[in-house]
């Protein structure tokens, strides 16, 4: 507090005169004097948003700047602000504070660090991997040459080169992989952004499951299959003749999602064929499936028209052929077995059947366990035209040798025969094929000499066929 007043002497009194007393309060504010920035100095560029303060007077105004910009700082005009520091290099950040009785403060400066984020380049190297070429595979990044470099490999039997920025993979194509993992740190601690490479195995195998004889027997029937989690651009289907040296011969292409193939217009009766399926995998490896052989059945028939069978071996199966059984049909029965458990390169004798002028025959294999699946051979078929055979001369002198006259027939259904004399007398009638006349009339022997027969048949659509000619019984 300031007081004043006036003093003033009067000479002719003697005395001495006072003014009234002048009072001036003066009130006296403190400067800031907070001194230093509260905050980290040194940081990685791209470090989340970071927090500065000064600890000066609550009602202060404060003026912050970064390198003398006052410009765009989050929390201007209070003691705290924010920053995100998107470029690496040093800065000065100053801040000036006036009191709220304008009372001002020394400008208060640090200098802050900022050390540059790793920018790694995106991970380099193969990103299929097929079983035939699985080690030794290389893989990198570019960044700061003091950095230290992380990986995580997913799917590897091993890999070399850890804290490098290029490792060597040597990989393992039958685990289940999502890929390679770099996490470059720089020397100053700055983590860069993790880079990732997705992994490709391509473990394409085909398991080529049957290939069997359609039906008509002009056609093959091709099937295969590939494991669940691969897949294939394209397939193609090749052929050659089986236990020979004759090329392959391409019959066919499939897309990738088909998996079966029928060839067309083939002549399946001549001899047994070998297939395989192929693809080209990612890596521009050829991929052969194994090989499956079909099944032929030859046959004859012998004079007394029985049937002769034989059939080669369904090859390809991995446990091979469970059982093979011969199937037959006729002109009066579809397909159902004949024998079962036959035997490759053995005969199978089949009796004949009169009752059957058209007689099939096809081998069915089963594969024995694995897929459960079966393949056929091509069809053989024998066809009998009706017809009786019929001999010139008969001796009924019972040597056992021609002693009655009969006829063998094949293919026949009804069947009729008379005897006649040369002067038009019916001997004899029967209508049994396997019966015979023996030279006898009316309880006695007949005279040796020629005979007319007549001989009517039909066959089993019931065409109706007649013969007619002379016979010579000899004694």
């Amino acid at each position: 507090t300031i007081n004043v007043y006036q003093r003033a002497f009067d000479n002719v009194n003697g005395k001495e005169c006072l003014s009234s007393n002048q009072i001036l309060n003066v009130n006296i504010h403190p400067l800031p004097i907070a001194d230093e920035i509260q905050g980290p100095t040194v940081l990685c560029q791209y470090t989340d948003t970071i927090s500065y303060s000064l600890a000066g007077f609550p009602n202060s105004t404060y003026t912050w700047s970064l390198n003398g910009n006052s410009s765009n700082i989050v929390g201007q005009g209070t003691n705290t602000i924010k920053a995100v520091w998107d470029k690496s290099g040093q800065f000065i950040l100053s801040v000036f504070e006036l009191s709220e009785f304008d009372c001002p403060g020394e400008i208060i400066d640090t200098l802050i660090t900022i050390h540059p984020k790793p920018l790694t380049s995106p991970i380099i190297g193969d990103v299929i991997i097929c079983p035939e070429d699985t080690d030794n595979k290389t893989y990198g990044v570019s960044g700061f040459s003091t950095s230290t470099y992380t990986w995580n490999v997913e799917g590897e039997r091993d890999y070399t080169g850890e804290g490098n920025p290029s490792i060597s993979v040597d990989w393992d194509t039958y685990s289940e992989p999502s890929g390679l993992y770099v996490l470059e740190v720089s020397d100053q601690g700055c983590p860069g952004d993790t880079q990732f490479l997705d992994i490709t195995f391509d473990n394409i195998a085909i398991d080529l499951k049957v290939v069997s004889v359609g039906t008509p027997d002009d056609r093959m029937l091709i099937e295969w299959q590939i494991d669940e989690n691969t897949t294939s651009s394209g397939f193609q289907i090749e052929k050659r003749i089986a236990n020979s040296g004759s090329p392959w011969e391409v019959i066919g292409n499939t897309a990738g999602d088909i998996f079966s193939y029928t060839e067309n217009g083939i002549n399946t009766d001549i001899t047994p064929f070998k297939y395989r399926v192929t693809a080209v995998n990612e890596c521009g490896t050829l991929i052969l499936s194994e090989q499956h052989t079909s099944i032929l059945i030859t046959g004859s028939k012998d004079e007394d028209l029985n049937s002769l069978l034989n059939f080669t071996n369904y090859l390809g199966w991995e446990n091979g052929v469970s059982n093979y059984d011969l199937y037959g049909s006729s002109n009066v029965s579809d397909y159902t077995v004949v024998e079962s458990a036959v035997i490759p390169g053995n005969t199978v004798y089949v009796e004949h059947n009169p009752e059957q002028y058209r007689k099939c025959y096809r081998i069915r294999a089963d594969e024995n366990s694995g897929e459960n699946t079966t393949s056929w051979s091509n069809e053989i078929c024998f066809f009998f035209s009706p017809q009786v055979i019929i001999p010139n001369a008969f001796t009924p002198n019972f040597d056992n040798l021609n002693d009655g006259f009969g006829v063998k027939g094949i293919a026949i259904k009804d069947f009729n025969m008379q005897i006649f004399s040369r002067w038009g007398e019916k001997l004899y009638e029967s209508n049994n094929l396997e019966e015979k006349w023996m030279p006898v009339y009316k309880n006695s022997d007949v005279q040796m000499g020629t005979y007319i027969y007549l001989i009517k048949f039909t066959d089993y659509e019931n065409k109706v066929f007649i013969k007619s000619g002379t016979i010579n019984l000899i004694k």
